[in-house]
């Protein structure tokens, strides 16, 4: 077997392995709509682990290494994205009052594109710790695999929405 072969093979299995770490997740006392939604993430989570490996080309080591730190990372950035939408809404509920003051406003504004600034330091900051433990290449590789990764999934869900919803008959 050739160090080609043997690499593929390496990331396949690291693939493998990942994907079934990240399966097993303790449902006890969740709500039927909650494991759904951790199934549905754990599937999402799942292909992405082994599009980034592809895509990335990652060894066995530097997965070990790569993963625990864009865990993090994604870990990071959904709390800002929560907080996004959460200034968003209260945007939005403010206007649908219609009685407010610009003050007000401002300061909602404000919160919700400081969310933006917080988003790009994340960025930044991991971008360092990426390097840290990958070359500059790969980690180039990391930023365009999540733009594909985030296009093709917006591209199956309007596919989905586009034939509808299934009918029993």
């Amino acid at each position: 077997m050739n160090k080609k072969s043997w690499n593929i093979s390496m990331n396949r299995t690291i693939t493998l392995l990942l994907a079934i770490l990240l399966s097993v997740v303790s449902v006890q006392g969740q709500t039927p709509e909650n494991r759904s939604k951790d199934e549905h993430h754990d599937r999402v989570m799942k292909e992405k682990i082994a599009f980034f490996t592809h895509e990335m080309d990652l060894t066995v080591e530097e997965a070990q290494v790569f993963w625990p730190i864009y865990k993090a990372y994604w870990d990071e950035l959904h709390q800002i994205h929560q907080s996004s939408r959460k200034a968003f809404r209260a945007i939005e509920a403010l206007e649908e009052l219609g009685d407010y003051t610009a003050d007000e406003m401002n300061r909602r504004l404000d919160t919700y594109l400081a969310c933006f600034d917080q988003e790009s330091d994340v960025h930044k900051n991991y971008r360092k710790r990426f390097s840290e433990v990958l070359s500059v290449e790969k980690v180039a590789r990391m930023f365009i695999a999540e733009e594909q990764f985030r296009e093709q999934m917006i591209r199956n869900w309007q596919d989905k929405e586009r034939k509808g919803p299934r009918r029993h008959e």
